[in-house]
């Protein structure tokens, strides 16, 4: 049998001053206005209505949405702006929830792909530092993360305990451009991905981006790969959505863009280096063509651009 809706007045009973949050948290006091939140946001899931809520610093919004979401019993994405309230969310509020309801939260931070190493980019990056100590020792930060990886459970370089050096980064982390998907003989049982994605399946409260909830959103029923369906949706930091959509779903391509994408590993597997150089010769002429049309930062293009679809092409031959 289903258990019976929340009643506001439940919740509010969590915050009383001899509630179950006073009990767990030495000096607590209650707040009317984490209350009132904690109330509207219970009756706008039993509604099933959207509620927009502003409040100042100090109301204690996270536990205000995160604790009738999580009684409520239905699966929770809660989307944020940055990586630092994902990690406050994940080690300080779920934790402290958990011990208010007397019973663990099976919660998960769920990250785009070029947050998490790739196995075999890892196995092809072993070989390479294999090969470079014949001549000379191999990189300090190679055998950091190689001892890492032994004891994580992520695979997520976020959780490194130094900062990551780009070059290294690019060379051993996952991107949509250069995965081999089922191709990959790690995909069934060695991909950080597919594990933290199989995570989320069966987590209530998936914390991710603001980003990665409308690339999902984005791409209809196929973003359920990305992030799974879910009862409940809480947009914190809402005031930054709009800058993040617009980002989502504008194409923005840049000579710089273009070469950083003829860098990449997977291109230099599959093409020779005559090919590249061409390459690199038609996107100088491509954007040297387009900056002729106009002496502005920012202009309409009249007409086709000749030398960019010349260089469109033959990026589409590659594949």
């Amino acid at each position: 049998m289903d258990a019976p809706p929340l009643q506001s007045d439940d919740v509010a009973a969590y915050f009383a001053p001899d509630g179950p949050l006073a009990k767990v948290l030495p000096g607590y006091e209650q707040r009317p206005s984490q209350v009132q939140m904690a109330a509207a946001v219970q009756q706008a899931i039993a509604r099933g209505e959207i509620l927009l809520v502003e409040a100042p610093t100090g109301t204690g919004k996270s536990i205000a949405y995160l604790l009738p979401a999580i009684l409520s019993g239905k699966t929770v994405v809660v989307a944020t702006a940055n990586k630092s309230l994902q990690h406050q969310l994940y080690t300080k509020d779920i934790p402290f929830l958990s011990k208010v309801l007397g019973r663990a939260i099976d919660a998960v931070v769920v990250k785009g792909r070029s947050n998490y190493v790739c196995t075999l980019k890892w196995e092809n990056e072993g070989q390479e530092q294999r090969y470079i100590s014949l001549y000379d020792r191999e990189d300090d930060q190679y055998r950091q993360v190689a001892d890492w990886l032994i004891h994580t459970g992520t695979g997520d370089v976020d959780d490194l305990p130094f900062t990551l050096n780009p070059e290294l980064r690019t060379r051993i982390v996952s991107f949509p451009d250069d995965c081999l998907q089922r191709d990959c003989h790690f995909y069934e049982s060695e991909c950080w991905v597919n594990r933290m994605r199989e995570r989320a399946g069966q987590a209530q409260v998936i914390i991710t981006n603001h980003h990665l909830l409308l690339n999902a959103l984005m791409l209809g029923g196929a973003g359920e790969r990305i992030l799974p369906p879910a009862g409940i949706y809480v947009v914190d930091e809402a005031h930054q959505l709009e800058a993040t959509a617009t980002a989502v779903y504008e194409t923005a391509v840049t000579d710089h863009t273009v070469e950083q994408l003829l860098s990449r590993t997977i291109f230099r597997q599959y093409a020779d280096n005559d090919e590249l150089d061409t390459l690199r010769m038609q996107n100088t002429r491509a954007f040297m063509d387009a900056s002729n049309r106009s002496r502005e930062t920012t202009f309409r293009i009249e007409g086709k651009l000749e030398q960019m679809l010349v260089l469109a092409q033959a990026l589409d031959d590659l594949h």
